[in-house]
């Protein structure tokens, strides 16, 4: 087992040792191997290009098959943060979003993060997969999710989106800007809160009709009087 930094207890034993008694059999356990293993990293330049979905698709199968897509591989990416970052936009957008929808099925991995503290929905929004952003915020994804630098998904947008424009990608960043768009309407803000952040979706959903109302959601009752 690794945390989200890619350590194992083992790492950390020895970067913290207290002699030999100490630490002794707990690094007994640490060196038990797994009964399983997690996803391997998928090799994407070595995918030929005229069978790249071919391959994406028996890679996916085998992590759904033998039940890792909750798992995180070598590189911190489970299956769906993995399918996000590497599949390519000039390939079929309809098998992405029917591979995305069977994980979300499969496994809670809506909120699972990378190393770097990226969500799912900030990487498809960071791609302009605008399907994929809708598809995931319909399935409770947060729309207000920082990464571990606090840096909200909103504004991760930005750098994408200006590199787009600057290369004259213009799918790219048509896609990016209605991703934004699409955030924004699912109650997306820039600078929120950790109470925006992990408040829960009933109360999400009343702030957010409450923000549309122009109302201060301190200050207003539910009769709508102060």
């Amino acid at each position: 087992m690794k945390d989200n930094a890619g350590f194992c207890v083992m790492d950390y034993l020895e970067r913290c040792d207290h002699g030999p008694v100490y630490n002794r059999e707990l690094k007994a356990l640490a060196n038990i191997e797994s009964t399983s293993s997690p996803p391997p990293y998928f090799p994407i330049s070595l995918i030929p290009t005229d069978n790249y979905e071919e391959h994406f698709r028996a890679w996916l199968e085998r992590n759904i098959k033998y039940e890792h897509i909750t798992s995180f591989d070598a590189v911190g990416d489970n299956p769906m943060l993995a399918v996000l970052k590497f599949w390519k936009r000039d390939t079929s957008m309809e098998w992405l979003f029917t591979a995305v929808e069977r994980m979300i099925q499969i496994g809670d991995v809506i909120h699972m993060r990378d190393r770097d503290g990226n969500t799912p929905l900030a990487i498809a929004a960071q791609r302009g997969f605008r399907t994929g952003v809708t598809l995931l915020i319909a399935n409770g994804a947060i729309v207000h999710c920082r990464n571990y630098r606090g840096i909200e998904v909103l504004k991760q947008m930005e750098q994408p989106l200006a590199t787009a424009k600057m290369t004259g990608d213009i799918s790219l960043w048509s896609g990016i800007w209605s991703c934004q768009i699409a955030l924004v309407d699912a109650g997306a803000i820039i600078d929120p809160t950790d109470q925006d952040e992990w408040m829960d979706a009933a109360s999400r959903r009343w702030l957010v009709e409450s923000r549309s109302r122009n109302l201060c959601p301190l200050l207003s009752s539910p009769l709508g009087t102060n």
